[in-house]
């Protein structure tokens, strides 16, 4: 995937790597399955910390969506508009934003 990305954007572009959202306690993403998105979290900091693979890369932060408080819409997806909000948010904060 890393590779893939490299192929897309100018040489010397910084990636940001983050895994799929987690959610709240009680609550997994139906698709991903049991501890699928913790794992996909744990595997982007794992990737992001590894210079073998590229040196020019980032892991962005953990991401969370609350199921019970409207933050997804489907029971895996931020596609609501408060979901959106929370993830941006989150997103933002890591920039200093």
């Amino acid at each position: 995937m890393i590779n893939a990305a490299r192929q897309h954007v100018n040489p010397g572009t910084h990636i940001y790597i983050v895994g799929q959202p987690v959610y709240n306690e009680g609550h997994e993403c139906f698709i991903a399955g049991n501890g699928g998105a913790d794992w996909t979290d744990m595997k982007a900091q794992e990737l992001a910390s590894d210079s073998t693979i590229n040196e020019n890369m980032s892991y962005l932060g953990r991401f969370i969506l609350n199921n019970d408080a409207g933050e997804v819409s489907d029971g895996c997806h931020a596609s609501s508009p408060k979901g959106e909000d929370v993830l941006g948010e989150q997103a933002k904060a890591f920039f200093g934003g």
